[in-house]
């Protein structure tokens, strides 16, 4: 009799599963998994990052706070809107204004000497901010005059809760950061380009 209340009640969870797993695989932007249908959770990092438009609409001005009160959080700047060829590589997003159309980017790969050099770990003291200003020329910008929403996306490639000079050879030399969530992104700012 156990058996066959145990044999119901598994039947009873697959047939639960699958019907829920049928219902949102019909969810715009469903990838097979439940959990990918389901919104985002908001990022914990200690880092935040908001753009505002720069002089003449040539550049976004892309500042980073470390909003932890008591570290020092340093960051390899490879892929994030402190590399320098972070226009090209797919860190910066561009959509029309009006459509909401996507303006592809080049999203070049770029190969990179293993292990990175030391100049490339970037430290922000706690409490503070950061600021670079990404130069928009590039021939995959547009320069029609129309208004784009501007951002900036990707993932840190590695994070330390300590100043620069703790990081480790090892921890560099294997992209070792400390746990913590590894997206970063922005909300959007309106510019007319061109």
């Amino acid at each position: 009799m156990a058996t066959r209340k145990f044999i119901a009640a598994s039947l009873c969870f697959i047939a639960a599963t699958t019907a829920t797993h049928l219902h949102h695989s019909s969810l715009p932007g469903y990838t097979g998994s439940l959990t990918s249908a389901l919104p985002k959770m908001a990022s914990t990092s200690p880092l935040e990052i908001q753009l505002s438009p720069g002089p003449e609409n040539s550049t976004v001005a892309c500042s980073i706070r470390n909003t932890d009160a008591d570290h020092t959080i340093s960051f390899l700047t490879w892929d994030t809107p402190f590399d320098p060829v972070a226009v090209n590589t797919g860190v910066l997003t561009l959509k029309d204004a009006e459509s909401g159309a996507e303006v592809p980017s080049p999203r070049l790969q770029i190969r990179r000497m293993m292990p990175p050099p030391r100049d490339v770990i970037f430290e922000i003291a706690p409490g503070s901010t950061a600021e670079r200003e990404l130069n928009l020329t590039s021939p995959w910008i547009p320069t029609d005059g129309k208004k784009y929403q501007v951002g900036v996306q990707g993932t840190w490639r590695a994070m330390w809760k300590k100043p620069a000079a703790e990081v480790t050879d090892e921890e560099l030399s294997g992209l070792k950061g400390e746990a913590m969530p590894a997206d970063f992104g922005s909300e959007s700012v309106e510019m007319t380009l061109g």
